[in-house]
Parts: C-alpha cells; structure tokens; sequence
C-alpha cells in the first residue's frame, strides 16, 4: 500500500467526500468528512490486498 495515492474528492452529487486510490480504481469510499473518506479508502485497499 505505500506504492498506492489517495485522493479524497467532494462530489456535489452524492453530498460527501469520495475517497479514491489510483492503485484500485473500482474502490471508493463516501463518507461526510474528508479524514473519513481517507481512512475508509485505505481500510478497503488494504482488505483487497488481504485478500489478495
């Protein structure tokens, strides 16, 4: 995961903060504050790569 960037964006249409990762373009994350939105990508990244 520390090859990964992560990106946190407003979206207008959904009212929340997306966070994103270039690394895993199919997963994003809402969520109402932006330190959220970061948190929840990397908890999904790193659960992907668990998984492996």
């Amino acid at each position: 995961m520390d090859d990964a960037s992560f990106t946190v964006i407003w979206s207008e249409e959904d009212g929340e903060f997306v966070g994103l990762c270039d690394a895993f373009r199919s997963l994003s994350h809402l969520a109402a504050a932006s330190h959220a939105a970061l948190a929840g990508i990397r908890a999904l990244v790193a659960e992907a790569m668990a998984e492996g």
